[in-house]
């Protein structure tokens, strides 16, 4: 069996076929589209094929949407997004294909012997790269040396112990590893290499990484949890014509994915044979395509990805925290209902103090008669303070641990809805 699909057509017929799995016999079916059998091919118009969600993930178990037996070697991954509810991932080894392993390959990238992975497993981002690792994605020879995101101390000492000279990480924990790898007497020009997973990059986190690891050529990867092993999109710090287009715009991997855009959302099909593959899956994020880009880094010209906000602006997850809609709605029902109402919009911004990136919570809310005066907007302010959660801590918490700046509370009668967004930066062009 080839590694790769022939035809998109290729690809739905062997779903709706498998004698393995019904999973996308029975969702297509729901949705009304069911191919025609007197037409060549079985008759499967691409483009008519239902759009695939995480809601429709998370209705079949593992087994379920599986259309072939494992193979011997696989895991599982969990999701650790913004998604409530957890999503199970069930991956083989394969290999890395040529575009997703490109940057290996340049002279500017003097690929690592050392590499420390410091991402939380649970996120699929250190697990599975390690475990597809083949001579097509790391040279052979390469050390892995797995840290850990609770105890960068350890993980830094780790560092200084294999002289690693690679870390696998998010753009906030490589911002937070800096001052550990300094305790414990590794500096940072050592890092020769990077590679970024998990967040959105602003321009504040960007430039700090550029300077607290002056000597690293830095890889930002954009990936969704539900899609492992082959990156959707990478930008490197070489691409200087990429990042004036956008700190969040990507070369797209044409060769592992089929991109399309349904109303400015995202949506990815699988071109690899894997267990369970991905066709018209809506990732969630808002996308604008540029076709047939050239880059000042000789990345072969083609089609670019700049990522904007979550689609539904229910959820964000940047600085190391993530942002709920539901978790803002339960704060605000402890306030009086006659001093505000339940819209609201909070905005995620990133600054930079010092050697630190600090989160900065902008809670946009609607009052219910006039402007508040000051003690009410200090009162709702030590509500969230003490109530609003960003993950597995509360904001004092986050703020004691230097990660975070308070929130800042502002009126608008205007607000309507409920709404989470990222930084304004990366609204530009959407």
């Amino acid at each position: 069996m080839n590694e790769y699909y022939t035809s998109l057509e290729e690809l739905a017929r062997e779903v709706w076929k498998s004698p393995h799995s019904d999973f996308y016999r029975t969702a297509w079916s729901k949705k009304g589209y069911v191919p025609d059998s007197r037409r060549a091919g079985n008759g499967f118009d691409f483009q008519n094929i239902p759009i695939l969600t995480k809601e429709d993930i998370l209705s079949e178990s593992i087994a379920g949407k599986m259309y072939e037996p494992v193979p011997p070697m696989r895991f599982a991954a969990l999701s650790s997004g913004t998604a409530s509810r957890p999503c199970v991932s069930v991956h083989s080894q394969f290999k890395l294909s040529p575009v997703a392993g490109y940057w290996n390959r340049m002279p500017q990238f003097s690929y690592s012997s050392y590499m420390v992975l410091l991402s939380p497993i649970l996120g699929g981002s250190a697990l599975p790269l390690a475990l597809s690792s083949n001579p097509a994605a790391f040279p052979s020879g390469v050390i892995y040396s797995f840290g850990d995101v609770n105890n960068l101390n350890l993980s830094a000492h780790i560092a200084r112990e294999v002289s690693a000279d690679h870390i696998v990480t998010t753009p906030s924990l490589a911002v937070l590893f800096v001052e550990s790898l300094r305790d414990c007497g590794y500096d940072p020009v050592l890092i020769k290499n990077m590679r970024l997973v998990g967040e959105p990059i602003t321009s504040a986190v960007s430039a700090l990484l550029k300077k607290l690891y002056p000597n690293a050529v830095i890889i930002f990867s954009y990936n969704s949890t539900e899609i492992m092993f082959s990156r959707m999109g990478e930008r490197s710090s070489l691409c200087s014509e990429l990042e004036k287009v956008s700190l969040n715009a990507f070369h797209l991997n044409e060769e592992d994915f089929y991109f399309e855009e349904d109303e400015g959302d995202l949506i990815v099909t699988t071109l690899r044979k894997i267990l369970f593959p991905l066709i018209r899956y809506r990732v969630g994020d808002r996308v604008r395509f540029v076709e047939n880009f050239h880059c000042s880094c000789g990345f072969p010209a083609g089609k670019i990805g700049i990522i904007g906000a979550r689609s539904d602006g229910k959820s964000y997850k940047i600085g190391g925290a993530i942002f709920r809609a539901e978790e803002v709605a339960r704060v605000l029902r402890i306030a009086p209902p006659n001093v505000i109402t339940g819209d609201f919009c909070l905005h995620i911004e990133q600054v930079a103090e010092g050697k630190r990136i600090l989160t900065a919570p902008i809670l946009i809310l609607k009052p219910s008669n006039g402007i508040p005066q000051p003690e009410t907007a200090a009162f709702i302010f030590d509500i969230f303070l003490k109530e609003f959660r960003v993950g597995a801590k509360t904001i004092r918490e986050a703020v004691e641990g230097g990660f975070m700046k308070p929130i800042e509370i502002r009126f608008d009668p205007s607000i309507r809805g409920c709404e989470i967004l990222p930084p304004k930066e990366l609204l530009a062009g959407f």
